[in-house]
């Protein structure tokens, strides 16, 4: 047996004393460890400092181009104020680390002047819309060639790719055999309803119902309403299906409780708050189910237009009445996000709304 357990390993072995439990000091640091610290910390050090000159260069460039957009007699378009928005935008649509994003929209100065600055581009956007419906009608005749004319537009692209984001968002948001939306309303339509237009021809060719989708244009300016009207009667048969209305968003003029989709303008409200009131008188005019889409911005972009955050606190009231479905954030030129809510049946609550027969009804 002996032999057995020999040849096994395991014969038995006179037990060792235990080794005494001793406090050793921790060795010390070696260069090469002090070295790695040093260049972790130089390294973290160093890209800090790149974030700072980056968060004012960014800062330094959005407060130049409003000092020079103030002593601008008007906003419609002209080699001054082409420029100068030409390079603000792109501007507003670099991707930065969130540490730069963060240091400029909390740099004092910016924070000063941007009520102001969303405003100068709000007016520069509508007068640049008004002087190429203008343009777009002086182009072109029938049908055919104003939309080519259109589509000139130096922004078309931007509008046409956003308008097929909310499309797939809106998508996203119903039930996998919901029918295409055919009735929508967008609020803030402006002099060129360019989204509208996009909109119209992508729920035609989503839906394969031509003449049963309806987009209805509403504006409180009326003289937008008046040139966007000209426009899409000029288009014709290319515009089938559009209709304008002059008057306040959310108020009890409009009735939107038909519609399947509402889409709020980024222009419409100024701030979160005024945003949030109009949201609210919205979404109580609509029916079960219909989906509300708001234009917002994020990071950088909203320097140029106000941002929704549906999240907040003071938005409890909306989330009572509307369920946040999803965000949409380009990353691209597109500048415009935009958050998608559906609204609820109370009686069922968030997750059991139904929109069976009510498209289009």
């Amino acid at each position: 047996m002996s032999f057995f357990l020999s040849w096994l390993g395991l014969r038995a072995r006179k037990p060792q004393e235990p080794a005494h439990p001793r406090n050793l000091p921790s060795p010390p640091d070696t260069p090469d460890s002090l070295s790695v610290i040093d260049k972790d910390e130089i390294l973290e050090d160093a890209k800090t400092i790149a974030f700072s000159k980056t968060a004012n260069a960014v800062s330094q460039q959005i407060l130049d181009t409003y000092a020079d957009l103030i002593t601008l007699p008007d906003f419609y378009p002209s080699q001054k104020i082409n420029g100068l928005l030409g390079a603000l935008v792109p501007l507003c649509c670099e991707t930065h680390d969130q540490r730069v994003v963060s240091q400029v929209l909390e740099n004092p100065e910016i924070k000063r002047i941007l009520p102001a600055l969303r405003r100068i581009c709000s007016q520069s956007e509508s007068c640049l819309e008004s002087y190429w419906a203008d343009r777009i009608m002086s182009l072109g005749t029938g049908p055919d060639s104003v939309y080519e004319a259109l589509t000139t537009f130096p922004y078309y692209e931007n509008y046409e790719q956003l308008a097929w984001f909310e499309l797939q968002a809106l998508r996203a948001a119903k039930k996998p055999k919901d029918p295409v939306p055919l009735k929508c309303a967008f609020l803030g339509s402006g002099p060129l309803p360019l989204s509208s237009i996009c909109l119209l021809e992508q729920l035609q060719q989503a839906s394969g119902a031509k003449n049963q989708v309806e987009i209805y244009n509403v504006d409180l300016d009326g003289e937008a309403i008046r040139r966007s009207k000209e426009l899409v009667e000029r288009l014709g048969y290319k515009a089938d299906g559009m209709y304008f209305i002059h008057g306040c968003a959310g108020s009890d003029d409009i009735d939107l409780s038909s519609m399947d989709v509402i889409n709020l303008a980024a222009l419409v409200g100024e701030t979160q708050a005024q945003k949030e009131d109009i949201i609210i008188n919205v979404a109580k005019q609509m029916k079960i189910g219909a989906i509300m889409v708001v234009r917002s911005a994020r990071g950088l972009r909203t320097v140029l237009y106000p941002e929704l955050d549906v999240q907040h606190d003071s938005c409890t009231e909306i989330r009572q009445i509307l369920q946040p479905i999803t965000e949409l954030h380009p990353m691209n030129h597109v500048v415009n996000s935009a958050v998608i809510l559906r609204k609820i049946d109370p009686a069922v609550g968030p997750e059991g709304y139904s929109t069976r027969n009510t498209v289009g009804k």
